[in-house]
């Protein structure tokens, strides 16, 4: 089974290529089809398929990941409220018992 997206993928498609080969239908009589109605559809045609474009490119983006995001946060968080604190081992105090000998 085709999903939506799809379907209108290939009803565009059919309905693009039926317009074209009337367009050029229209070239080889002699009649131009800039005049006629195809222009019009053959325009419309095109606006959905942006439309279409459009919805499989928010398709393919990334998501967020909710629960990473949220323990990114809270890290960063614990991070910054351990710093200030002054209870951190990893960093060196500014009056170190080096720098005052």
């Amino acid at each position: 089974m085709l999903s939506a997206l799809e379907k209108a993928k290939l009803h565009l498609a059919g309905a693009y290529a039926i317009n074209s080969l009337f367009w050029t239908y229209m070239n080889t009589k002699g009649e131009n089809p800039k005049e006629h109605g195809v222009k019009d559809e053959l325009d419309r045609i095109k606006n959905y398929m942006g439309r279409v474009k459009e919805i499989e490119d928010r398709l393919k983006a990334p998501k967020l990941d909710k629960s990473a995001s949220k323990k990114f946060v809270r890290n960063a968080l614990w991070q910054a409220a351990h710093k200030r604190s002054g209870s951190s081992t990893d960093t060196p105090s500014k009056h170190s018992k080096k720098e005052d000998t």
